[in-house]
């Protein structure tokens, strides 16, 4: 860390709400109801406010910054308001995906053994015993894929343990758990300690071969394909549940293509989902509620100077995006 003075000359001094407000009309930005607009910012944050801005810069050769003609400060409000809107329909898809991931793992790796499924996730041995080393001829190589599938076990089982540790206060079934089996959980319990994050790990790098393909074949889709959207699903997820803005955002992760639903990347929050249509099994659910919504909020009156282009959504979008029944 710099030193304190060093630091104090660097970073920007903070302005009062009244200083906000002025800087924003001083640079063009038209605001009609000043007292409103004080209100808002105190709630929004500048700093995040002003995000929204950042397309709409324009910076003169003597490096002086200002906003676009026309520019009112209620059209970005309406903006924030708009993802803030598209945040809530795309969380609906994730937990809807999240739950059904979780389950169709626990209950494959479950029912791969009938004596000890339960709780073979604990131990590197089950999924040593998974590894096709006859494959291997070369007494080294096959050394090194075990130690190698036990090192990411392990690596796995710290994630599981860090969760675990975190929630078991304020856990009534992880007390349960510890009250009647020493704090041990069965796979469909645990599974509902880990984070789509450690659900990605646990797919890419522990799980064996024959099960990556079983939950894989729900998507219809390969395992490659299944890892790559959920690294995916795990970005775009954290993005929405920390109220990352959305307006504009580039994507930090590019989507493999399914060859039965070409994607034209867009790499902006379309991309993303695009991720999520692919990992809705549930056809129903995701034509009939968020087809549905993004549909209504795409036409809704309040929002129609905002381009659906700003996410990536092009005029064909909901053609693209409807998933085939069965």
């Amino acid at each position: 860390m710099p030193d304190k003075k060093v630091l104090s000359k660097l970073i920007k001094k903070p302005l009062s709400i009244e200083k906000q407000v002025e800087k924003l009309q001083e640079k063009g930005l038209k605001i009609d109801d000043v007292e409103r607009a004080k209100r808002i910012l105190l709630s929004t944050n500048y700093y995040y406010f002003t995000g929204y801005l950042h397309k709409y810069k324009v910076i003169t050769e003597d490096c002086v910054e200002y906003y676009e003609t026309d520019l009112t400060f209620e059209e970005v409000y309406k903006i924030i308001q708009f993802d803030m809107h598209l945040r809530s329909i795309f969380l609906q898809a994730v937990d809807y995906i999240e739950r059904d991931i979780k389950t169709k793992i626990a209950y494959y790796l479950a029912m791969d053994d009938p004596i000890d499924g339960s709780i073979n996730y604990l131990y590197s041995e089950y999924f040593i015993s998974k590894l096709p080393t006859e494959d291997y001829k070369v007494e080294k190589d096959k050394k090194f894929l075990i130690d190698n599938t036990r090192y990411k076990h392990n690596e796995f089982i710290k994630f599981y343990e860090s969760e675990y540790t975190k929630k078991a206060a304020n856990s009534t079934f992880i007390k349960h758990h510890c009250e009647k089996y020493w704090g041990c959980l069965p796979i469909w319990a645990a599974i509902e300690i880990l984070t789509i994050g450690n659900i990605h790990n646990l797919y890419k790098n522990v799980l064996p071969t024959k099960i990556m393909k079983e939950v894989a074949r729900e998507y219809e889709i390969s395992t490659d394909l299944m890892s790559n959207y959920l690294r995916g699903l795990s970005i775009f997820r954290n993005l929405l549940a920390h109220n990352v803005r959305l307006f504009d955002e580039s994507t930090s992760h590019t989507p493999m293509t399914n060859r039965r639903d070409i994607l034209k990347k867009t790499n902006l929050i379309y991309d993303y989902v695009y991720i999520l249509k692919n990992l809705t099994s549930d056809a129903d659910f995701w034509n009939c509620t968020i087809i549905t919504q993004l549909d209504l909020a795409f036409t809704n009156d309040l929002f129609k100077k905002v381009s659906s282009d700003r996410w990536g959504f092009r005029s064909d979008w909901r053609d693209k995006l409807l998933k085939r029944c069965q």
